[in-house]
């Protein structure tokens, strides 16, 4: 009996962890920044700019942006940005041909004056990583002609390969224009988000682009207090990837490398606009979902028979691109004006719970709030408040995995009993890998059993509800077509407890 070989995408996780960078330097302010008094807030942002393979080790470099919003000795408020860079190697055998992801976050953050012109500014990066590695699995194809000899039990399963990915640094600058709108003289902080990704082929390239939104909180130049500017542009770059067939799902996934702001002043020496330089590290990825009858199990009737069988995981994807609104309230205890209210959400980890069939996306929200106490002065409260993302996947997964990002979209509070309500609009945005472990035939090798092989006895079997006809008839060394015929059924799962005829060979 000849049987037809296929190839199936099998992936294989070969690593997934975490580990850490650190970063840190002694910073002097310019002579142009007056000195500082009191630190008020402190941030500490982390930019993978580069992820390098050399030999077996993944390379991660890029920088933690420090700010400081501090009051002067003059008593004005006053902001001081700097980059200090960090780099790690993160050891991954068979890493060559790998696909890998990371992500990065601050664990711990030092920021001190040592002087009124000296800061010191100490970091911990949390580097989370995974490479997975695809490899084409030879196995049984059921596309052959029917034979009485041997059974087979086969299904039709969706197996997911990642089959491009494109990571490409692109510059994009401009201005934020201030021309007839409110005066400002100082950046304070910034938010950076990103939606309505999209791509078009050309040409045997691809065209992306992607929304980017610019939330600046500036100093009033007049009233002195905080507002926030907000202004929208596009990015877009062509890659060299081929057309996305049918077959395919694309995703893209742009992330802020770098950036830089600064004021800009017109020829009457005011400040007329805020140019930025960015550096936006956009990853495009393809992948391909493909069905394959798949053999799972075979035995023989009048034949002995050898399987070879291997484990393999199939894979199927799921897009994500979906809002979550998250009601959160925060306490900062009393103050006299609510000045400015920042979130910055988080992710930390993800798990999946076998027993519940269960995965989640843990993460938290860095809630900065700005404020003014009963004597006036300006005052800055942190809180974090955990989230989670949970999606059910199925008794039948075995593993997840899951390039996802949390962006804010929107941020809207309100106060009610000296606490803040905060309205916090999210979009969840990538892709999620439910696995499922399949133990497939590789091989089948038939000989002639021993002794009398022709001969058949009929017996009797009082079957349950919910036995399946193929696990009967491998108790019997028959075929389920003859348990079906003979019993005159339908279905491959009995309904009910019933008593079979079968013909059992020996």
């Amino acid at each position: 009996m000849s049987y037809l070989k296929d190839f199936i995408p099998a992936n294989y996780l070969i690593y997934k962890g975490k580990s850490e960078a650190s970063a840190e330097a002694e910073a002097i302010l310019p002579d142009y920044y007056p000195s500082v008094m009191r630190i008020i807030r402190t941030e500490a942002v982390p930019f993978i700019r580069s992820k390098t393979v050399y030999g077996e080790k993944l390379a991660v470099e890029g920088n933690v942006e420090f700010r400081v919003l501090y009051q002067s000795d003059k008593g004005d408020f006053n902001s001081f940005f700097y980059k200090a860079p960090f780099s790690h190697a993160i050891e991954i055998q068979n890493l060559q041909d790998a696909s890998f992801a990371v992500d990065s976050n601050i664990e711990y953050k030092d920021i001190r004056a040592l002087s009124p012109q000296k800061l010191s500014l100490r970091a911990s990066v949390s580097l989370s990583a995974y490479a997975v590695r695809s490899e084409n699995k030879e196995i049984l194809s059921e596309d052959r002609e029917t034979s009485g000899d041997v059974a087979v039990l086969s299904s039709e399963e969706t197996f997911c390969r990642e089959i491009n990915r494109v990571s490409k640094l692109v510059r994009h600058s401009g201005d934020v224009s201030l021309e007839g709108k409110t005066p400002v003289d100082k950046i304070l902080r910034y938010e950076i988000g990103f939606s309505n990704t999209e791509f078009k082929p050309m040409n045997k390239k691809t065209l992306i682009k992607s929304d980017m939104t610019m939330k600046i909180l500036c100093i009033n130049a007049e009233s002195k207090k905080p507002i926030l500017i907000e202004e929208k542009t596009v990015v877009s770059q062509l890659l060299d990837v081929d057309t996305v067939d049918d077959d395919s799902v694309a995703i893209i996934s742009p992330k802020v490398a770098d950036i830089r702001f600064d004021l800009k002043e017109n020829s009457e020496g005011k400040v007329s606009g805020i140019e930025y330089n960015a550096e936006i590290d956009v990853t495009f990825s393809v992948f391909r979902e493909q069905k394959f009858n798949v053999i799972s199990d075979a035995f023989g009737v009048g034949k002995e028979i050898e399987l070879g069988t291997e484990k393999v995981m199939s894979e199927k994807l799921s897009v994500q691109n979906q809002p979550i609104l998250f009601e959160e309230t925060v306490d900062i205890g009393q103050f006299s004006e609510i000045c400015d209210v920042s979130v910055t959400p988080v992710l930390s980890d993800t798990r999946f719970d076998k027993e519940s069939h269960v995965s989640e996306a843990n993460g938290e929200f860095i809630v900065n709030v700005l404020f003014t106490d009963s004597d006036g002065e300006l005052l800055s409260s942190e809180k974090k408040i955990p989230f989670s993302l949970r999606n059910e996947t199925g008794a039948s997964c075995s593993g997840v995995r899951q390039e996802i990002d949390v962006s804010l979209r929107d941020l809207s509070y309100d106060i009610s009993d000296g606490k803040i309500n905060c309205k916090i609009d999210c979009l969840i945005s990538g892709i999620v890998f439910v696995a499922e472990e399949k133990e497939v035939i590789t091989s089948l090798s038939e000989t002639e059993a021993e002794g009398e092989t022709d001969d058949s006895h009929l017996v009797l079997y009082y079957a349950r509800k919910g036995e399946r006809l193929w696990d009967i008839a491998k108790k019997y060394r028959t075929l389920p077509e003859t348990i079906l015929s003979a019993n005159n059924l339908s279905e491959n799962v009995l309904e009910e407890e019933k008593m079979l005829f079968i013909t059992r060979y020996v």
